[in-house]
């Protein structure tokens, strides 16, 4: 037979292993969202590493562009300046080898003579 104390420690250790399964599931749900938000956050990651590689291909081809074709006339402008020239000069240059050209244009059509 079993006696009172005896039940009664059954009953206790009943009780413990009933806290230690509720315990073990209770991490377990916890490790299952932990799981599912480290499983969001690489996701995010991936997208902020793609989004980074794009800015990175972007920024590459805009210094590209920037060493090209922007740089050439930045320089330009700057020797302009140095030798004197405002943008009133310019103008004037550009205005000037337009009329030579429009002046020519009419003197292949027959409108002007020039001597």
């Amino acid at each position: 037979m079993i006696s009172a104390a005896m039940a009664h420690e059954l009953d206790d250790i009943s009780r413990l292993l009933g806290n230690i399964e509720s315990t073990v599931n209770t991490l377990g749900r916890r490790f299952d969202r932990l799981e599912k938000r480290m499983d969001e956050r690489d996701g995010t990651l991936n997208e902020l590493q793609s989004a980074a590689g794009d800015l990175a291909d972007n920024v590459r081809l805009m210094r590209t562009v920037i060493d090209t074709d922007i740089r050439p006339v930045t320089d330009d402008v700057k020797r302009w300046r140095l030798m004197g020239m405002g943008a009133l000069g310019i103008i004037g240059v550009g205005s000037a080898a337009m009329g030579t050209a429009f002046l020519w244009v009419m003197q292949q059509l027959g409108w002007v003579k020039v001597p």
